[in-house]
């Protein structure tokens, strides 16, 4: 049985990544990524919206005359092109190949709860638990749709599945009917890369016969499990370049941070050694004066008495 992870998994793979809800009719771009067909036809409205509207000063350097325009995939952004008139991007949306693997894998969860009810009756606005599924019509049924399905021709040859086995046992034989757009009771058995669409051998036969790469739908599955892979790695260095990005920025961050504390710590260690220095200056001037103030009081004393010496010496001289 599957594990609680795995269900996670699936359930996170089944999800649009416009609305975040279960797909919806999920319809598939050329680049192979899929989305709800009512997604597809807001986002498509609200983005050729808005490049109008930012590209009104670029009218006059704008062909005129082109009937196209184009939106970017949400998720790759690669460059779709589109009819403009709003009838041709209903068409254009319509036309797009339904992601019936994603349908199938839908289905496939839906009918192992236990709470799956009949689909025929449920578009009656009734709840009938469903026991069987149709295969080729991707329906749950219950009894009495089970019986009332077997009873036209048409249907007879329908593959019908026991909801038990497929609910209880891991490898029950579930297969989902991709149909053939052109040819609806045939089972489409491989895909057109080049036109992007699945279709019977016939038409690959005869369709598609020069188109250049023609895959099983299983290839194309795994093609579309393999970029999904590498777009979930992709995302995954997105966000550890992201968190790189922020770790340097925080170190340039702290790093000036740093600096400013260093510089003004070194402004004001300058301002009290130069304010120590003035008063050391101050200081040794006033010693300096006090000591030639000194040193001048003696030598003039004993100038004073040299010179009364000397006085006297000369006064006895002349007698």
């Amino acid at each position: 049985m599957a594990t609680s992870s795995e269900n996670d998994f699936l359930s996170d793979l089944l999800k649009c990544s416009i609305c975040l809800e279960i797909y919806k009719k999920p319809k598939c771009l050329p680049c192979l990524h899929s989305f709800c067909e009512a997604c597809l036809h807001t986002y498509v409205n609200s983005d050729t919206e808005d490049k109008t509207s930012n590209s009104e000063d670029l009218k006059t350097k704008a062909d005129t005359n082109s009937k196209h325009s184009e939106i970017h995939c949400p998720t790759c952004r690669n460059v779709v092109k589109i009819e403009d008139d709003n009838s041709s991007k209903t068409t254009w949306l319509k036309g797009l190949p339904d992601n019936f693997f994603i349908v199938n894998l839908i289905d496939r969860r839906s009918i192992r709860t236990e709470s799956k009810t009949c689909d025929p009756c449920a578009s009656d606005g009734k709840r009938e638990p469903a026991s069987t599924w149709c295969v080729n019509c991707t329906e749950a049924l219950c009894k009495q749709c089970k019986s009332d399905h077997q009873k036209f021709k048409s249907l007879r040859d329908h593959s019908l599945l026991d909801l038990h086995l497929v609910k209880t046992r891991e490898n029950a034989p579930f297969k989902g009917f991709i149909p053939c757009p052109e040819h609806l009771s045939s089972q489409a058995q491989v895909f057109c890369v080049d036109h992007h669409s699945a279709c019977c051998t016939l038409c690959a036969t005869i369709r598609h016969r020069k188109c250049s790469d023609i895959l099983t739908l299983e290839e194309a599955a795994k093609n579309e499990k393999v970029t999904q892979e590498l777009n979930a790695k992709l995302d995954e260095l997105a966000k550890e370049i992201q968190i790189k990005i922020s770790s340097r920025k925080e170190r340039q961050q702290n790093l000036q941070t740093s600096r400013e504390a260093i510089e003004q710590e070194v402004d004001t260690q300058t301002d009290e050694m130069i304010s120590h220095l003035e008063t050391l200056k101050t200081s040794f001037k006033q010693g300096l004066q006090k000591y030639e103030q000194n040193v001048t009081k003696t030598l003039e004393s004993e100038i004073s008495k040299l010179s009364t010496l000397l006085s006297i010496v000369l006064y006895k001289n002349n007698y």
